[in-house]
C-alpha cells in the first residue's frame, strides 16, 4: 500500500439541527484567528513527549500443517512524539486541527514461529511524517457547546515509516513476522492518535469556547447563569451567542433593601465586534449590564444609610449642610435609589455608559420646634465609563459627573429648604463622596480563570482583559488567553503599592494595594493572598485590591505573590498600621469676654492627644456672625498644624461666635470649642497702625462686613470711593472757574 490511511468517524453526541439566523443576545463570544492560533500553541503543549502502551499478545498467522499459530508478544512499548505543528482553523460550520510531527520507539518482542521455538528480538520502528486531520461540527446541547461528529483522518504513507527487527539471530525471522509487526505497531498509534484528539483536544477546543458564554454559579458580588443559544462558524471566527442572567449574590436589608424588577427588553440587533488582534472579543448587552446594575442597587452599593455616611465621612459636614440649608442643626443624612435605576451606552472607544436614578434623600434637622424630617427627592444622571485599574487588576465603573434634576421637598416639623441651596449642598457636599465611593468599587477582576484560586468561570485558561469599547446596546471587552508554564520553580516577588497612613483613623474599611513581579507570570496575571495580624492566610485571588475591616489598636498587614505554577514569595511584605480612635481635645486658651471694646480680638489655642504631638495636631476656626437671628459664616480658616492663635481683626460692632476643631495625625476631629462674644467699639481713628507682622502658629483673620468674607473688599466700599474720587474732580474744576 503508497499509504496507510485510516478514518475514523465518532460520533459523541447527537447532532441538534441548527437555527436558521442567531437571535439577538445577552453576551457574545466571538474567537478570532489569532485566538485559532494560541488554541492551536495551547493544543500542541497538550501532546506528551513520549508515550507508552500495555503488552499485546498478538496472534500472526496459522502455521501450514500444524494446528499451532505464530505470534508476538510485545512488551515495554515506548514511543517518542514531536509534534512540529498544530493549526487550528475553521470553515462554513466546521473547526479544523491539523497536526504535523514525527514519532519513533521500540519495544520488546517474543516470536513465536511456526519452525523453531520462541525467538527474544528488539524491535525499534521511526516514522518521520505523521499527518493528523480532525474536524469537529459545533452544536448546542442543553444550553452547552458540544463538537458533535468528529471525523478524524491519520496521514502516514509508507515510505516514511520504517520497521527494524534486530537481536534475534535469524534474519528470516524477522522478515517472516516484520510485515505483521509493522500493522500491530502503527494500528497502535493510530488508537492512541485518536484516543488524544477525542479526550484532549475536543474538550479544550469546547473549554475554551464554551466556558465564556455557560456558566452558572457565584461570581463576587454577582449570581449568575448563562446558557449557550447558538454557535456560529466562518471561514474566520466562532461565534458564540447566549442569554445571561446576573442577580446579587447578597441582598441589602433594613433601610437600603428594594425590590426585585423586571429583566429590560433584549437588544434589538447582534453585536459586531468587529476585527481585533486580541484572542478574545466579548460584547455584554445593556440589558445585561442593566441588570448587573440593578443587582449593584439590591445589594445596597447605591445606598448610603448612617454607617456608610459616617464611612465617607459625609458626617462631618451636617454642620455646614444646615447652615448652607437654613435648617438649623441637622442631626443626620441619609440617601438611597428607591426605584430601579435604568443605564444606557455611548457607542466608541471611550465606552462611556450614563444611569439614570432617583436619590431620595432624608435629612433629619434639630430645630426651635424640636427634631423635623425633610424629604428630597431628585432625580440624578451619572456619566461615566468602565475602566481597568492598574493599581488594583480590576474593572471598575470610573463615574466622571453626577448632575442633579429639579428636586420635589417635603417636610415635616422643619422649614423647607430653598431647592437651589439643596442642589447647591448635593452638589458641593453629597454627590462628590458618593462618586468616590461607586468609582473606589471593583466591578469584576481583569482577570478571568477557574482554575485554583480562581474568580470566574473558565477552567484553566485565563483571560486578561486588555480593553473595551461600546456600541449603542452593547459594552464590547477584549482580551487575550493565557496558560501556566510549562515549568517554572521561580517564585514572584511582592510589594505594596498603597496603604493607609501608618496612623490612621477608625473607618468602616482601609483599601490596600500589593504588586508584584515575576520571571514567566505576566504581573498582571499574578496572584494575591493576605493575612492580618498573624491569622490565616487568604485564598489566592486575581487582583492586587484588597479593602479590611480593621478595628481599633495595632495591626500587622502582610500579603504575597503567587505565581501561576503555585509559587509563592517566600518573604511576604508587613505593613504596621495603628488605628487611633481617640479624639483629640482643643480649648479656647483665653475666652473673650461677654462684650469687647475694641475690633480686634486673639484666641489662644490649647490641643492635646494621646498619640499626635500638639505641634502636629491641626486646628480649624470658623468665625460666625448673628445675623436677624441666625448664624452666618463670616471666616473659615482651614485645618493647619501648630497654630496656637488666632488674630480676628476689623470686627463690626455685632455678635459673634468662634468655634475651634481639632484634627489629630489620624484625622480624628475634636468636639468643638465654641466661645461668643458681641463687639461695641469705637469707630477706628484714621491712620491706625496695621496688625504686625506674621508670627509663626498665629492665624490672622480680618473681619467686618458681615455679607463677604474679609479678604474680598466690600462693594459698598468701592462705590464710596469712586463717589468721593468724582466729587473732588468736579471741585477742582468749579475752583478753575
Amino acid at each position: 500500500m503508497n499509504h496507510l490511511r485510516i478514518t475514523a468517524a465518532l460520533v459523541l453526541l447527537l447532532a441538534l439541527p441548527r437555527p436558521a439566523s442567531a437571535a439577538p443576545s445577552d453576551i457574545t463570544v466571538e474567537l478570532s484567528q489569532p485566538g485559532l492560533t494560541k488554541v492551536g500553541n495551547e493544543l500542541k503543549a497538550l501532546i506528551p513527549d513520549s508515550i507508552s502502551w500495555p503488552d499485546l499478545n498478538q496472534k500472526l498467522f496459522g502455521c501450514p500443517f500444524s494446528s499451532k499459530s505464530a505470534f508476538a508478544a510485545l512488551s515495554n512499548g515506548q514511543a517518542s512524539v514531536q509534534v512540529a505543528n498544530v493549526q487550528v482553523s475553521t470553515s462554513a460550520n466546521l473547526i479544523k486541527v491539523d497536526l504535523s510531527g514525527k514519532a519513533s520507539g521500540n519495544m520488546d518482542a517474543s516470536f513465536q514461529i511456526c519452525i523453531g521455538g520462541t525467538t527474544k528480538c528488539k524491535v525499534s520502528f521511526s516514522a518521520s511524517h505523521i499527518g493528523i486531520h480532525a474536524e469537529f461540527t459545533p452544536a448546542v446541547v442543553n444550553g452547552a457547546l458540544a463538537l458533535v461528529q468528529p471525523k478524524i483522518t491519520l496521514d502516514l504513507p509508507d515510505s516514511t515509516t520504517q520497521i527494524n527487527v534486530s537481536s534475534c539471530g535469524l534474519a528470516d525471522v524477522a522478515n517472516q513476522v516484520i510485515s505483521d509487526v509493522r500493522s500491530v505497531v502503527f494500528d497502535r498509534l493510530d488508537a492512541w492518535i485518536q484516543t488524544f484528539v477525542i479526550e484532549k483536544l475536543e474538550p479544550l477546543l469546547r473549554k475554551t469556547l464554551g466556558s465564556f458564554s455557560g456558566y452558572s454559579g457565584t461570581f463576587g458580588m454577582f449570581k449568575m447563569n448563562a446558557g449557550l443559544s447558538d454557535v456560529l462558524v466562518t471561514s474566520s471566527l466562532v461565534r458564540a451567542n447566549a442569554s445571561f442572567d446576573i442577580s446579587a449574590a447578597t441582598l441589602a436589608k433594613d433601610y437600603c433593601a428594594v425590590g426585585d424588577v423586571p429583566a429590560p427588553t433584549a437588544p434589538a440587533t447582534l453585536p459586531d465586534l468587529g476585527a481585533f488582534n486580541e484572542h478574545i472579543g466579548m460584547a455584554i448587552s445593556t440589558r445585561t449590564a442593566t441588570r448587573a446594575l440593578h443587582a449593584l442597587w439590591r445589594a445596597g452599593w447605591l445606598c448610603f444609610d448612617e454607617a456608610r455616611m459616617k464611612q465617607l465621612n459625609i458626617d462631618k459636614t451636617f454642620a455646614a449642610a444646615g447652615l448652607l440649608l437654613g435648617v438649623g442643626t441637622v442631626k443626620s443624612i441619609r440617601a438611597r435609589v428607591p426605584t430601579a435605576p435604568t443605564l444606557r451606552s455611548i457607542g466608541g472607544a471611550a465606552g462611556e455608559l450614563v444611569a439614570d436614578a432617583p436619590f431620595e434623600v432624608e435629612i433629619t434637622t434639630d430645630g426651635n420646634d424640636g427634631e423635623g424630617t425633610i424629604m428630597v427627592l431628585v432625580p440624578v444622571q451619572m456619566r461615566g465609563n468602565v475602566v481597568i485599574d492598574p493599581l488594583t487588576s480590576g474593572l471598575r465603573l470610573d463615574v466622571k459627573s453626577m448632575t442633579s434634576g429639579t428636586p420635589t421637598i417635603t417636610a415635616k416639623n422643619a422649614k423647607v429648604p430653598d431647592a437651589k441651596k439643596v442642589i447647591a449642598a448635593l452638589d458641593s457636599m453629597a454627590f462628590p463622596s458618593a462618586r468616590t465611593a461607586i468609582s473606589n468599587r471593583t466591578l469584576i477582576p481583569q482577570v478571568l480563570s477557574g482554575g485554583p484560586g480562581a474568580a470566574g468561570p473558565l477552567g484553566d485558561v485565563f483571560l486578561l482583559i486588555k480593553r473595551r469599547a461600546n456600541s449603542t446596546e452593547y459594552v464590547r471587552f477584549y482580551g487575550e488567553l493565557f496558560s501556566r508554564p510549562k515549568v517554572d520553580t521561580t517564585p514572584p516577588t511582592t510589594s505594596l503599592a498603597s496603604a493607609p497612613p501608618a496612623l490612621t483613623s477608625a473607618k468602616a474599611s482601609y483599601q490596600f494595594v500589593a504588586s508584584g513581579s515575576d520571571t514567566q507570570t505576566p504581573s498582571e496575571l499574578l496572584r494575591y493572598s493576605w493575612r492580618v495580624d498573624g491569622g490565616d492566610w487568604s485564598q489566592p485571588v486575581f487582583g492586587s485590591g484588597n479593602e479590611l475591616s480593621l478595628g481599633a489598636g495595632s495591626h500587622v498587614i502582610e500579603v504575597k505573590a503567587i505565581d501561576l505554577n503555585d509559587n509563592e514569595d517566600g518573604s511576604p511584605v508587613r505593613y504596621t498600621l495603628e488605628v487611633d480612635t481617640s479624639k483629640p481635645k482643643v480649648s479656647i486658651a483665653n475666652k473673650p469676654a461677654d462684650t469687647i471694646k475694641a475690633s480686634s480680638l486673639s484666641i489662644d489655642v490649647n490641643v492635646s492627644d494621646d498619640r499626635s504631638a500638639p505641634s502636629r495636631i491641626a486646628v480649624q476656626l470658623v468665625l460666625q456672625q448673628v445675623v436677624s437671628g441666625k448664624l452666618v459664616d463670616i471666616e473659615q480658616r482651614p485645618f493647619a498644624a501648630g497654630t496656637t492663635r488666632f488674630e480676628l481683626a476689623g470686627l463690626a460692632n455685632a455678635e459673634y461666635r468662634v468655634e475651634l476643631i481639632a484634627r489629630d495625625e489620624a484625622g480624628n476631629l475634636s468636639e468643638a470649642a465654641q466661645a461668643r462674644f458681641t463687639v461695641d467699639a469705637p469707630p477706628p481713628s484714621p491712620g491706625a497702625p496695621s496688625t504686625g507682622s506674621e508670627q509663626p502658629g498665629v492665624s490672622r483673620i480680618a473681619g467686618g462686613c458681615s455679607a463677604a468674607p474679609a479678604s474680598e473688599p466690600s462693594w459698598l466700599a468701592l462705590l464710596l470711593l469712586l463717589l468721593v474720587a468724582t466729587l473732588a474732580v468736579r471741585r477742582r474744576r468749579g475752583s478753575r472757574r
